[in-house]
């Protein structure tokens, strides 16, 4: 979080570090204290279309490509923004350039009834592979949106999104004085119903990386490998089957293990329905059940 405009207090510890061409190091600038009862955090609600707009935009062009949303902030909470929409305006864009269409801009911007004209106080790029950071071209954008808050309780909010999706957040807001960054914004994908950071958190619970090593069947950090009679079974409530080791083999393999390596003891061959196969030859020409 940073000072977004100076107040007294700034201006009063700024007074003391003037350097001698008249001006302020950055650094002295980034260690002027906040307003007194500055906000530490705020929240950004991205509904779930939007987000997904955002998403295949991003993904889609190999370019990159810029967005404008509608946004406003919450009724019950001034803390909290919700971007309803996004939409592309008119641009001219290279691999690592977007610059406004201004021919076309003003027409562009005339279609939006007045009440959905207030509510544009949203901005997003894509870096396309990039990192995310915000550059000199990209902090004098802001600078220009910025000078048109007028309000006290004026706010814009920039994204700066790549490929993988990462994500660079700034928030400009007159209520609070200062400019928050990504460190200082929890941001959730909701309409309020479906809440998408939240699928995706209790997907990743249900879901078991599973690795191979040659010969050894597969194998979880937390469980064994389930056969597909089994995996049958777990799913209609039935009682799983319990497999048993084939006559003379070393101790029980595992459901679905394949012995791909005949110069072991091992007999070859492969599970079906709770059954030990055996398989002639070497190398894979048995198959799972």
């Amino acid at each position: 979080m940073k000072n977004m405009k100076l107040h007294a207090g700034a201006i009063d510890y700024l007074s003391r570090f003037k350097m001698f061409n008249g001006a302020f190091s950055s650094k002295v600038m980034a260690e002027a204290p906040l307003p007194e009862g500055t906000q530490k955090r705020v929240k950004v609600i991205v509904r779930p279309l939007a987000y997904l707009k955002v998403v295949r935009l991003i993904m889609d062009f190999t370019t990159e490509v810029g967005w404008h949303g509608l946004c406003h902030r919450d009724d019950a909470d001034p803390t909290t923004y919700i971007i309803e929409d996004v939409m592309v305006y008119p641009q001219k864009v290279t691999g690592t350039t977007i610059k406004t269409d201004e021919a076309r801009m003003t027409a562009w911007l005339d279609q939006f009834p007045d009440e959905q004209f207030k509510q544009i106080r949203f901005h997003g790029h894509s870096h396309v592979n990039m990192g995310v950071f915000s550059s000199g071209t990209d902090d004098d954008l802001q600078q220009d949106l910025v000078g048109m808050m007028t309000k006290p309780d004026d706010f814009y909010i920039f994204f700066i999104m790549n490929k993988s999706l990462n994500l660079f957040i700034r928030i400009y807001d007159n209520k609070f004085g200062v400019m928050f960054e990504t460190g200082d914004v929890d941001v959730a994908i909701t309409d309020g119903v479906n809440d998408i950071i939240k699928f995706l958190r209790e997907s990743k619970e249900q879901v078991k990386a599973v690795t191979y090593s040659y010969g050894k069947g597969a194998t979880t950090g937390t469980s064994a490998p389930v056969s597909q009679a089994n995996k049958s079974a777990s799913v209609i409530g039935q009682k799983p089957i319990t497999q048993s080791a084939p006559a003379g083999s070393l101790p029980a393999k595992l459901a679905g293990d394949y012995d791909y390596d005949d110069y072991d003891d091992d007999p070859l061959g492969y599970w079906r329905n709770g059954i030990w196969v055996p398989c002639e030859g070497a190398y894979g020409k048995g198959v799972y059940a």
